[in-house]
């Protein structure tokens, strides 16, 4: 028969081991979720790719589907934002089958539209149009109106491109009265209505939508932006053959261009806008720029690339020493109940 002492000291290690085994909580997982999205936005992407793996491992140990779903797809994000976007893809494509098992659509909408954005900016655009479908359909099905919104906003950006004109018109007036108070969607609303009137040849109304927002375009947030309707300008003004205010707008264009993929995009309207104008000298030192654009981009991608290789390497590491606590938290839990066990 054992002692008082030693009964005393046998609980306090059966209680010990019991606060161990039980103390993880849906709050501590989402409280490793909200550090992992800030780590991700302050672009410390190991941080937040250790803290996002180590909830989603807790997650999938208690079935805790939402959880899961939200861990996994702020991973996909990192990788996004890293430009790695096959890894992206990956656990994009992951979090939607976490979110099919679950009666949350709100999850599987989007999951896929985060699945059509890494298509759309890969300009992939057949790949980017079905994904952005799924997630509209959804949205309407659902009667959500402001997720119909953006994701027909959405759609109609993506068939602008895919020169689909009377198509994405049918869903940019379809966003208009639902878009309510989402200024980002009204804006990218307002971008994609101007775009499809200028392809369709309406340069007088695409004109006055593309002035209307350059005139809100006051902070550097908006240069990309900016960016996109001064191109829209310069191709009004293409269509209507007034090739030097095009060249004026694509040139302001040009000047504002601060990431690579806006680089590339303005040097290659620009060395087409010169061909049709006859400047072939003029037109062939832009093609250039976009030949040493495109090759600074693989230079950018590749550097970003080698350091996901070495951040993986760790995650990896990171992985096997969190499945390792996991034995031994089944160990210790196993431990715990032959204990208890034995003083029944």
């Amino acid at each position: 028969m054992m002692t008082k002492s030693i009964k005393g000291c046998f609980w306090a290690i059966i209680f010990t081991l019991s606060h161990v085994i039980f103390a993880q909580s849906i709050q501590q997982c989402e409280a490793l979720i909200e550090e992992g999205i800030e780590k991700m936005f302050a672009q410390e992407h190991a941080e937040s790719l250790e803290l996002l793996i180590e909830a989603n491992s807790l997650a999938e140990s208690k079935g805790w589907h939402r959880q899961a779903f939200v861990a996994t797809n702020n991973i996909g994000a990192n990788y996004y934002m890293m430009l790695d976007y096959g890894e992206a893809l990956r656990y994009y494509l992951k979090a939607y089958e976490i979110a099919l098992k679950t009666p949350d659509q709100s999850q599987v909408m989007t999951v896929l539209n985060n699945i059509a954005i890494l298509y759309f900016y890969e300009k992939n655009n057949e790949k980017a149009y079905e994904y952005f479908l799924k997630a509209y359909r959804l949205a309407k099905e659902n009667d959500l109106d402001d997720k119909r919104a953006m994701y027909a906003t959405n759609l109609g950006l993506v068939l602008n491109k895919l020169k689909k004109l009377e198509e994405a018109e049918n869903y940019i007036q379809e966003a208009i009265p639902l878009v309510n108070d989402d200024p980002k969607t009204s804006l990218l609303l307002q971008m994609a209505l101007a775009e499809n009137k200028t392809f369709q040849g309406d340069y007088e109304e695409a004109e006055k939508v593309a002035h209307r927002l350059l005139s809100t375009f006051s902070d550097s947030d908006q240069t990309d932006n900016k960016v996109f309707i001064l191109l829209v300008l310069a191709q009004i003004q293409e269509g209507r053959n007034q090739f030097p205010q095009a060249l004026n707008y694509a040139r302001e264009a040009r000047s504002l261009s601060h990431s690579i993929q806006n680089k590339l995009d303005t040097y290659d309207y620009l060395s087409n806008l010169l061909a049709k104008s006859k400047n072939y000298e003029l037109s062939l030192q832009y093609k250039d720029s976009v030949i040493l654009s495109k090759d600074s981009l693989n230079i950018v991608k590749n550097t970003k690339l080698f350091e996901t290789g070495k951040i993986k390497f760790e995650i990896q590491n990171y992985q096997y020493e969190l499945e390792q606590s996991h034995r031994r938290l089944k160990y210790e839990r196993k431990f715990f109940y032959t204990l208890l066990g034995a003083t029944l």
